[in-house]
């Protein structure tokens, strides 16, 4: 622009910033070199011998054009200033306006100013109206060239207001405070900064940004000279963000909720959703909004069965700003089923999908359909239905469940003892016999003899017995500790039990012809399909013989103790489950293969083809609940 000193007798040029004139790659780049105050004390308004024209780095010659009071112009007492660079095409104006020089005789006025060489001097000439030459010594610049070279939080970061943003970076060039360099920094226009370069021609501060929105922040370096520098940033601006817990599963529902946003304006949360494969986060999708914003809780009971999901919240304000949670992932189960029972028991038909997940205190079986995920029926007791079994005795597959009368007491003796056994159709899920027996039943196991031998659940020192399928009487017994479990090999006639005065006892039509005791360590037991291995809850192995002095010798030690596990049999894996997570190890390598983690903690795991069923309690041991993972 040009302007006057308060007398009229000196007009000033200052160029502006290439952003203004959006000149050609060429011009812009010479501009930005132009960023200086020139004064040129025109003739026949003071003196030559004080004219200076402050640095310029340019070639060629530099036309000022001056007009005043003519038809092209901005009337009398009026002038504005137009740049032509030569060899270049088109020319530059300000967008300034008119500015008066009341001193100016009308006329035209063309000031010609051209550099004699490095180090040399400018040569200044007015033609037209008047015209005189005179050569001003050249005065160089600074060369500044600031940079912000670090952003905290970063560049296309949010930010949230109120939060300090540090700036840091340099000043190429002679930029030292020493040398009278001065620095700011404007947001929108409004300077919100000033200091002097640091040691190094570096700089290091923080501000606030007060509005929310996009941001210009515009780091400006000033030479004693009046060259002017400078580098920009853009921030957006927001509200605090949202803090989300991590989510949780129950009852069919991924429970979320979050810290909320302080904020006036805030106007609604807003709940997004992602698939994670592979690691890879999936498109979001919007699956709830809550126009309430003092609500910072929210249900999904519509998730994508299995796999893993990832949330986000998302805070808007009356004015469109918005601020995101960070992402919290949770593993989704394919199906659930939830109980408000202790855990008794849970077994697999073997030709349907089907669960059979004893109730104790709701004194129920349930039938659940894990490929559709609904109950398909339920099956009522009068008693407490504690431990299941299913296999074929020679009638057929039937569904057993032990129901005890009372309690379990150590106090009980056997010769006192009593409780029933229900025998179910597992097809036709009805009740075909409810059978008392003289033992507090804890476990069942149908043997392949045609017997049913249960073990008991009170009385400390107590008996196992055998009952025929198809009559009252016991047939036989053998002293057992109270609550043991048992488990039948695959392929030999021999039953094992991991509590007792006996751990082996190989039986046939109801008797127990061969009794043992072997140093086995654990609660519950586990055989894998082959019959190769048992498996104890300390995490020991045993291999299985049919050779008595052979048998349930120690084979080796699993990774971790379980309190569930299961056997993939074309994989050839065990499948062991402890709080939170199922691992499959190789029973070749034995080592783990994969792990999924899952919700609950198990106290049984079923497998079924690509379907993984973890039966157990989530956040309570009153309630059972059913995950299904799906592989």
């Amino acid at each position: 622009m040009l302007r006057t000193d308060p007398i009229g007798r000196q007009m000033v040029m200052q160029t502006a910033t290439p952003a203004v004139f959006g000149l050609p790659g060429l011009v812009r780049g010479l501009v930005r070199v132009l960023l200086f105050v020139a004064v040129l004390l025109l003739p026949g308004c003071g003196d030559d011998d004080d004219s200076i024209v402050e640095p310029s780095a340019t070639t060629g010659d530099l036309h000022i054009l001056v007009t005043e009071g003519d038809a092209a112009g901005p009337g009398a007492g009026g002038a504005w200033v137009v740049l032509d660079v030569p060899g270049v095409p088109g020319q530059m104006s300000t967008d300034t306006g008119a500015v008066e020089f009341a001193d100016l005789d009308p006329g035209y006025y063309r000031v010609v100013a051209s550099r004699n060489g490095a180090g040399g001097g400018v040569a200044v000439s007015i033609e037209a109206g008047r015209t005189t030459e005179s050569t001003i010594p050249l005065r160089q610049g600074l060369g500044l060239e600031p940079q912000i070279t670090r952003f905290e939080p970063a560049d296309d970061v949010e930010v949230t207001v109120g939060i300090p943003i540090l700036f840091e970076g340099t000043v190429e060039g002679t930029a030292s405070a020493e040398a009278g360099v001065t620095l700011s920094l404007e947001e929108n226009g409004d300077t919100v900064w000033t200091g002097v370069p640091g040691a190094g021609n570096r700089y290091s501060f923080s501000v606030e940004s007060s509005a929310k929105g996009t941001r210009t922040f515009s780091f400006r370096a000033t030479d004693p000279f009046g060259f002017v520098a400078v580098d920009t940033v853009d921030v957006v601006v927001t509200m605090p963000a949202p803090v989300l817990y991590p989510p949780t599963v129950r009852s069919g529902a991924v429970r979320l909720s979050w810290a909320g946003v302080e904020d006036a304006e805030l106007s609604a949360y807003e709940v997004y959703r992602a698939e994670v494969v592979n690691g890879q986060v999936g498109e979001g999708e919007l699956v709830a909004t809550l126009p309430t914003p003092t609500e910072t809780a929210f249900e999904d009971g519509t998730y994508p069965r299995g796999g893993v999901l990832e949330y986000r919240i998302r805070a808007v304000d009356s004015s469109g700003n918005e601020s995101w949670s960070e992402g919290e992932d949770v593993r989704a189960p394919a199906g659930t089923l939830s109980l408000d029972s202790w855990y008794g028991d849970a077994v697999l038909h073997p030709s349907q999908p089907w669960l059979f997940v004893a109730a104790p205190d709701l004194r129920t079986i349930y039938c659940f359909d894990y490929e559709t995920e609904e109950i398909v029926g339920t099956i009522e007791f009068e008693y407490r239905v504690e431990r299941l079994a299913i296999g074929d005795t020679g009638l057929g597959l039937e569904l057993y469940a032990t129901l005890p009368a009372r309690n379990h007491d150590w106090t009980w003796d056997d010769e006192d003892q009593y409780g029933y056994l229900g025998i179910i159709d597992p097809d036709a899920l009805t009740v075909t016999e409810v059978r008392l027996i003289d033992l507090d039943p804890f476990d069942v196991l149908p043997g392949r003899d045609g017997y049913l031998y249960v073990s008991s659940g009170s009385g400390q020192h107590t008996k196992i017995r055998s009952y025929p399928r198809t009559g009252q009487a016991p047939s036989d017994d053998r002293p057992i500790y109270q609550g043991s479990l048992l488990a039948l090999h695959p392929v030999y006639d021999r039953i094992y039990t991991t509590g007792g005065d006996h751990t082996s006892m190989d039986v046939r039509d109801g008797q127990f012809v061969s009794i043992r005791t072997n140093d086995t360590w654990g609660a519950w037991l586990a055989i894998e399909p082959s019959g190769r291995f048992l498996f104890t809850d300390s995490g020991r192995v045993y291999r299985c013989d049919a050779d008595p002095a052979r048998d349930l010798l120690y084979f080796g030690m699993l990774p971790m103790e379980w309190t569930a596990i299961d056997f993939d049999s074309l994989g050839n894996l065990a499948l062991v489950g402890e709080r939170g997570v199922v691992t499959a190890i190789s029973m070749e390598s034995w080592e783990p293969v994969w792990t999924s983690e899952i919700l609950i903690h198990p106290w049984a795991v079923l497998h079924r083809g690509n379907v993984l069923l973890a039966v157990g309690w989530n956040s309570t041991p009153y309630r059972t609940e059913v995950e299904i993972v799906r592989r």
